[in-house]
């Protein structure tokens, strides 16, 4: 009897896809600062169950990318001070990268 040959289809996990979707969709806009998520409107959104939207929703507040709010998830909101904290870092890093790469560079 020959056997019939089958391949292994390698798929994300379902929560995986819609981490994907929803992290695009926080980093496109899609959601106002400080918008709750609602699981239940995100897995209509996805055509998806609530199950794998709720471990989407855990690891994007894990990642940092979502605010923990008392029943559930927000959408985060960019303060003055975070912009600011972020020039600050900006600030201090761009010489030091400048020296590395003046020091990497090959004299021709």
């Amino acid at each position: 009897m020959a056997t019939a040959s089958r391949a292994i289809i390698h798929a994300d996990r379902l929560s995986d896809q819609v981490y994907s979707l929803l992290r695009n969709d926080l980093l496109c806009g899609e959601f106002e600062p400080g918008e709750r998520l609602v699981e239940q409107e995100l897995a209509a959104r996805y055509q998806v169950s609530r199950t794998p939207v709720r471990q989407a929703l855990v690891q994007l507040s894990r990642d940092g990318m979502l605010v923990d709010i008392e029943r559930g998830f927000a959408a985060p909101s960019i303060t003055t001070q975070d912009i600011t904290r972020c020039f600050e870092v900006k600030w201090l890093l761009e010489p030091r990268l400048a020296e590395l790469m003046l020091a990497s560079a090959v004299v021709v």
